[in-house]
């Protein structure tokens, strides 16, 4: 897998304001118009959230699993590079450079996937297309005690 274009991410304005609000906190939401950035965002928040948190598991919430294949794992992919390896049955990141983080992939339409999971972190794209109680029930898997925030 190729070198991780984390490095070369240049945020735009919006971009950057997202990931800035983010940093700081255990839950970010993405939803704007369309064509502003918002995935490649959430993908850097998440590598962000996975570095500074070693061990440690978060979730990204999408409207379904056809949906983040479709248009969000590539840009994961280029973003990630060779740090992390996606196991595709499961829908989770891995990075074993930071202690084996993960990033879960939680669709909205199957959302009992996460059932029983300690997270330290989370995140919806494209909140505007999925409804509030995902919301609600990522928020509730937000628990884990090793997460650090700035």
């Amino acid at each position: 897998m190729p070198y991780p274009r984390i490095h070369a991410f240049q945020p735009n304005t919006f971009q950057h304001d997202l990931i800035v609000s983010g940093f700081t906190n255990k839950f970010t939401i993405a939803e704007t118009a369309v064509r502003t950035g918002k995935t490649g965002a959430v993908a850097a928040w998440h590598r962000w959230q996975a570095k500074a948190n070693p061990g440690c598991v978060g979730l990204l919430g999408v409207q379904s699993f056809k949906w983040y294949r479709r248009a969000m794992h590539e840009v994961c992919k280029e973003l990630f590079g060779h740090e992390a390896k996606f196991h595709g049955n499961d829908f989770v990141w891995t990075f074993p450079r930071f202690s084996n983080a993960k990033i879960m992939v939680a669709s909205a339409e199957n959302i009992d996937t996460i059932e029983s999971v300690t997270a330290a972190w989370a995140s919806i794209d494209e909140a505007q297309d999925i409804d509030f109680g995902v919301f609600e029930v990522l928020l509730a898997r937000i628990s884990d005690k090793r997460a650090k925030f700035p």
